[in-house]
This record gives structure tokens, sequence and C-alpha cells, in this order.
């Protein structure tokens, strides 16, 4: 996986960003963690907005360090009345 790539993803609530090094603005977190289906788990470490053209704006996308990828939830699509 390329940590530049945005996947759709159905196993988790949340949408999660790997690498926070692409976007300079960014609002830095301490405390809270995500569990993965392995059950490892790994510090938040921040959280961001993102405006992608031609969709809607994606808010408090988490910033967690040991993604390879980048993760849009489609239940948060769901949960906030927009399709896929």
């Amino acid at each position: 996986m390329n940590n530049n790539s945005w996947y759709l993803d159905y196993g988790y609530f949340r949408h999660m960003l790997g690498d926070k090094s692409q976007f300079k603005k960014f609002e830095s977190l301490s405390g809270g963690s995500v569990t993965f289906e392995n059950r490892s788990t790994t510090m938040i470490k921040g959280k961001i907005n993102i405006d992608i053209p031609n969709l809607p704006t994606f808010h408090n996308i988490l910033i967690v360090n040991s993604l390879k990828a980048n993760l849009l939830s489609i239940s948060q699509f769901y949960y906030k009345n927009h399709s896929v």
C-alpha cells in the first residue's frame, strides 16, 4: 500500500490518515487510541479536516502513525447521509 493512497473501508467507523507529513495544518491530540482487527492498538496523534474536489469535506479525520494507507470510512459516509 502507498501512504498517499486513500481506500474506502467498511471495518472502521472513523476516517483515518496514516501520514500527516502531507498536510501543513492539523490539530495535535494527546490521548486516545485505535484498536485494529488483529487487536493491536496505536495512539491517535491528531485530527484534521480535508477538502477533496468533488467530494464532501471530511471532518475530524484521525491521524494514526502506524497506518500504511489512508482510510475513508463507508460507515461515516452513511452516518453523514452521503451515498457511496
